[in-house]
C-alpha cells in the first residue's frame, strides 16, 4: 500500500506520442520477463513466437493496467485514462497527444 500512496502525490501530465513511445520501450522488456517468470512454457517458444505473443497482447495488458490504475486514482466516471505511469489521455487532449508526432502531415487526421 505504501508504494501506491507514494504514487498518488506525483504529477500526472497529459500524454504525448513520444511519452507513449518511450514508455512502450520500457514496458516490452518487462513483459518478456513477466511471461518468463509466470509461464515456464514461454521459455520453450521460439523468439519469433515470443515476439508474436508480446506484440499481440501488449496493448491489452497496457489498457487493463491503465484502466485499473485510473480507477484507483480517480474513481469511476473519470474521462481520463492512464497512458503511461505518469501521463494520461483524454478525448479533449487528442491534438496535444500528437504535438510531438514525428510526421506532422498525418497528425491532424489521426487526432480526429
Amino acid at each position: 500500500m505504501e508504494e501506491y500512496q507514494a504514487s498518488v502525490i506525483m504529477s500526472i501530465i497529459p500524454c504525448t506520442y513520444q511519452h507513449m513511445n518511450e514508455s512502450t520501450k520500457v514496458l516490452i522488456p518487462g513483459l518478456f520477463e513477466f511471461c518468463r517468470v509466470i509461464f515456464p512454457e514461454f521459455q520453450l517458444l521460439s523468439i519469433s513466437d515470443k515476439w508474436l505473443l508480446i506484440r499481440n497482447y501488449e496493448k491489452t495488458f497496457h489498457t487493463i493496467d491503465g484502466a485499473m490504475r485510473m480507477l484507483r486514482r480517480f474513481g469511476k466516471g473519470s474521462a481520463k485514462f492512464f497512458a503511461t505511469y505518469t501521463t494520461y489521455l483524454s478525448v479533449d487532449l487528442a491534438d496535444h497527444f500528437f504535438s510531438d508526432y514525428p510526421d506532422k502531415s498525418h497528425a491532424s487526421q489521426a487526432a480526429k
